[in-house]
């Protein structure tokens, strides 16, 4: 059956011919570059940026922070000299307060009384008298508790956020178009 095919087409090659010419001849012009077509291309690159960065820091600061302190304060009410039969009054608005009375100038030693005046009893008695009509010092002191608003300077440590600026490589990417020539079986399959 094959020789039977071939041997028709042997016989009758002109109109095979001329039935295959034009297919042939479109098939070649088809085939030549002659449409241009952009064609585009995603291209991808590195490129160098400065970011910022985020980094932690434990720094040190000071704060001034009031605190309340109990102290005795003395004040010295009278300091003068007096002779036999002295007397001073004067008020105490203190609480807590004590009340020292110190005489010197005796030729033995110096003599003290203590009042407290919240007890209503004196702790110590004893006065001086006249010795020989010589004068004695007299000095009267008030010593009493009081809350006394101080500052002390703290240090502490806390974490602080900064930025630095550090160069890094970035992946990028990008579309590029580029004309070619292409045959119009390229283009129409593709």
């Amino acid at each position: 059956m094959v020789s039977n095919i071939l041997n028709y087409v042997k016989n009758n090659w002109k109109q095979f011919t001329w039935g295959l010419a034009p297919l042939a001849i479109i098939a070649i012009v088809f085939a030549f570059p002659l449409k241009t077509v952009p064609v585009y291309t995603t291209e991808t690159y590195y490129e160098t940026e400065i970011v910022s960065q985020p980094y932690t820091v434990n720094e040190s600061y000071t704060r001034v922070e009031p605190y309340t302190m109990t102290e005795s304060r003395t004040e010295t009410v009278y300091d003068s000299y007096v002779s036999g039969s002295w007397s001073h009054t004067f008020e105490v608005d203190k609480p807590d307060a004590t009340i020292t009375v110190e005489f010197d100038g005796y030729s033995y030693h110096p003599q003290y009384i203590v009042f407290r005046p919240q007890d209503g009893e004196p702790a110590y008695r004893f006065w001086p008298y006249d010795y020989w009509g010589s004068q004695t010092r007299a000095t009267i002191k008030v010593s009493y508790p009081e809350d006394v608003l101080k500052y002390k300077t703290i240090t502490g440590y806390r974490d602080v956020t900064k930025y630095r600026e550090v160069s890094t490589e970035v992946l990028k990417k990008r579309t590029a178009t580029e004309n070619i020539k292409m045959s119009i079986w390229g283009y129409l399959f593709r």
